[in-house]
């Protein structure tokens, strides 16, 4: 893990097949191979070593977030929908997994339902602003603007510094062609 921790994804995954050589069921290295492997962009070899990490942990939901992941990543966005929902059905209150399913079905034309999935992901964790400022962009691509600003203010709420909540409220305002309101965003930004 020293390796990859440092970012030598390469180094890393070297290890981790010889680990796999010892111990073909150690979970923990298949795993990590595959998150060694995305970082490479090697998507569709990353999914396989999700899979053999799932093969011998199924109930472990970080793999099948992985795997959901890496499926996006290649535009898979149906089959990574599929790996976020058994991430789900293993803790339902997964932020990250229902964010990133939000985004899957935002790509696959559905705002509406990628909105409600943005407020669980807010439910779920309070702290993250990824998810109200994604619901506020497509708030705004649905003409909602009212509560695309309520979702950007409550990003701010919580991180008055974020840059991407104040250039995406800034985004709608000129939108609008409240230029003026625009420009002191994007100062704020």
């Amino acid at each position: 893990d020293a390796l990859y921790t440092a970012g030598m994804h390469e180094g890393a995954i070297d290890s981790y097949d010889r680990a796999n050589a010892l111990d073909p069921e150690f979970h923990h290295s298949w795993r990590r191979k595959g998150k060694a492997l995305s970082m490479l962009g090697n998507y569709y070899a990353a999914i396989e070593a999700f899979d053999r990490a799932i093969s011998i942990k199924p109930d472990y939901e970080n793999d099948w977030y992985s795997r959901g992941l890496a499926f996006a990543e290649l535009g898979k966005h149906t089959d990574a929908i599929e790996a976020y929902d058994r991430a789900l059905r293993l803790n339902p209150a997964y932020a990250d997994a229902l964010y990133e399913k939000g985004r899957s079905l935002s790509a696959l034309g559905r705002p509406v339902d990628a909105v409600a999935l943005y407020d669980e992901a807010a439910k779920a964790k309070p702290s993250r602003t990824e998810a109200l400022i994604e619901k506020g962009r497509t708030l705004a691509s649905l003409g909602r603007y009212d509560e695309a600003f309520d979702s950007f203010d409550k990003a701010i709420k919580i991180n008055p510094y974020s840059h991407t909540a104040w250039i995406s409220k800034g985004d709608s305002l000129a939108g609008l062609g409240k230029f003026g309101d625009a420009a002191n965003a994007f100062e704020l930004a």
